[in-house]
């Protein structure tokens, strides 16, 4: 199983993502966010989330993000914290970087 992290730019911004896959070429993608209140890189830390990533990964690429002001990602200052439908240009963002 191999781990990857990286960094996408969405303007001034680093969006923060892990890719974990099993295999050189799966057949999917899969696309997972921890959230408002994690990170994706502790989330190794627990044995029962760290087997869950493991199967998820027999079988797809697991490409997991920290939103904008979450986790690894660049900090937000509170007066202009994104709205929730730029949820989409980051994953749209992260997708980019990573490659399909």
């Amino acid at each position: 199983m191999e781990r990857t992290t990286g960094y996408a730019r969405l303007g001034p911004d680093r969006i923060a993502y892990e890719v974990v896959a099993s295999s050189p070429n799966p057949a999917i993608d899969l696309v997972l966010t921890s959230g408002s209140f994690s990170a994706f890189d502790t989330d190794w830390e627990d044995p029962q989330a760290e087997l869950f990533f493991r199967r998820l990964s027999s079988f797809a690429r697991v490409i997991r993000f920290d939103r904008r002001g979450t986790g690894g990602s660049d900090p937000l200052p509170l007066d202009a914290l994104p709205p929730w439908e730029s949820f989409v240009e980051e994953l749209e963002c992260v997708m980019e970087n990573v490659g399909n």
